[in-house]
């Protein structure tokens, strides 16, 4: 019966969607011990860590295929998007794993008596940060920086002034 679970497990994943999966697997939850949940949630996991791998390999190997191809753009978008597409399912089966998990330890936990709905925990006060006071050797550098800044400015407009008045003189006198 094992090896006919597993072979059904592996279908289903192929053929069905992950979620189906978990809707199934929490309906058998109350025909089945802990350890089974754990060990299934556990191998859900596992299943959708080695459809990541061999996403990651197939990709690489398309990928080097593809620099040998005419169109090696249009061949790399197609094998980025098998590649997302697998991992998008891998994703699904893992978190589909978690969730039968945490179900089956939300369950443990009823039938011991706890409180199995979690309560929201409060959202954190802001941290005030306070305003700060300028050094005020940093005040006389920016005061003195700013006054410099003021002189070549005069300086610069003296100069094209001093330019301009050349320029028509020298143009007058022509």
């Amino acid at each position: 019966m094992g090896s006919a679970t597993c072979d059904l497990t592996t279908m289903l994943v192929r053929f069905f969607p992950p979620a189906l999966l978990l809707c199934s697997a929490l309906s058998a939850i109350a025909a089945e011990d802990s350890d089974a949940v754990f060990a299934r949630a556990e191998q859900m996991q596992e299943q959708g860590q080695t459809l990541r791998e061999v996403a990651t390999n197939r990709f690489l190997h398309q990928e080097a295929a593809c620099y040998a191809k005419f169109f090696v753009n249009a061949c790399l978008d197609k094998a980025h998007e098998e590649r997302i597409d697998i991992l998008n399912k891998a994703r699904e089966l893992q978190i589909a794993g978690k969730k039968l998990e945490l179900e089956e330890k939300r369950r443990l936990a009823a039938e011991r008596g706890a409180d199995v709905h979690v309560q929201p925990r409060p959202l954190p006060t802001p941290t005030v940060i306070p305003e700060s006071t300028p050094d005020p050797e940093a005040l006389r550098i920016r005061a003195e920086r700013q006054r410099a800044l003021e002189r070549a400015r005069v300086e610069q407009a003296r100069e094209e002034a001093e330019r301009a008045e050349r320029e028509s003189n020298s143009t007058d006198g022509n």
